[in-house]
């Protein structure tokens, strides 16, 4: 419940913080700041965007909404930071 989703948090921000200001060494601020504002971001709509998508197509389908998105974002970060970190020119 909300103690495990605390803990799960506290273990996966770190690490996606620490690996961004690796691949974006010129830019660590903007990066680490882009995470910051997104995860607040996504904690303030995540529960009027689930709320509606449960009311328009029920709980079952608004949740496997919900990973098929989170599965999207994940893959489109994985491809951004596959590639090779761009030199200073």
């Amino acid at each position: 419940s909300a103690c495990m989703t605390c803990r799960a948090a506290a273990a996966v921000y770190p690490v996606v913080v620490v690996i961004a200001g690796q691949h974006f060494e010129n830019d660590q601020g903007l990066a680490i700041g882009a995470i910051a504002t997104g995860g607040g971001v996504g904690a303030f709509l995540f529960p009027f965007a689930m709320s509606a998508l449960a009311e328009g197509l029920g709980i079952d389908r608004a949740f496997w909404f919900y990973v098929a998105i989170s599965l999207a974002l994940t893959l489109a970060a994985g491809t951004v930071l596959r590639r090779e970190p761009q030199a200073d020119l």
